[in-house]
């Protein structure tokens, strides 16, 4: 995805036709994220899709850049004393003051990439979206055999926190079928209409490779 971005053949070559780039790249990926979700589409396309129309938008981005309106605007005209090398230390300084705050508030990494064990974290404080990444990984793990996997799926889905494959009776039974009586619990709870969920005593564990009995 970076190649595909930052290619200098398929990016605009004026300064500021490329923050106008990165901009229109960020706004792309946050709207496709949400679009991808309400269609029930795999999410993670987000970051690919509007790569080839911004590469197509380069060279209208460029001449943008130039005309007489926003050359005024340009950090290269705007920055004239300082060297290339010098404005590009300015550019990583600004982003490094904008990444700091927002990873400190857990906006990247955490929740986005770090897996199963932190967003069901991020998905306890109400974090809808990692309620639903975390979701989108179970709910294959599940089918694959992992029971920590359904049994996470079945209290997704009885919390109604995200859309999931498989409703809570089927994924707590399958949780029980293959193995885990925590499942097996919670199959019993949903019926008398509790909540009182059980998870195994080593509920960060959960991976494709860990299964039950069959």
């Amino acid at each position: 995805m970076n190649l595909l971005f930052t290619d200098p053949s398929t990016s605009p070559r004026t300064e500021l036709g490329r923050l106008a780039f990165g901009v229109l790249y960020g706004l792309s990926v946050a709207v496709l994220y949400a679009a991808l979700g309400v269609l029930g589409a795999p999410t993670f396309y987000d970051k690919l899709l509007a790569v080839p129309f911004l590469n197509l938008a380069v060279q209208a981005l460029d001449r943008w850049a130039r005309s007489d309106t926003m050359r005024r605007l340009d950090p290269a005209a705007l920055g004239r004393s300082l060297s290339p090398r010098r404005r590009h230390l300015a550019y990583v300084a600004v982003w490094t003051a904008a990444f700091l705050p927002i990873y400190a508030l857990e906006g990247v990494g955490d929740v986005r990439a770090a897996g199963p064990p932190s967003w069901r974290q991020a998905c306890d404080r109400g974090r809808a979206d990692a309620c639903r990444a975390l979701a989108a990984t179970l709910g294959p793990q599940c089918v694959a055999g992992s029971p920590r996997a359904c049994n996470e799926l079945g209290i997704l889905a009885a919390e109604g926190l995200a859309s999931t494959p498989l409703p809570a009776p089927a994924a707590f039974a399958r949780a029980c079928s293959l193995g885990l009586p925590a499942g097996c619990a919670n199959a019993e709870e949903l019926a008398a209409g509790g909540r009182n969920w059980r998870r195994p005593p080593v509920p960060d564990a959960v991976g494709p490779n860990e299964r039950g009995p069959g």
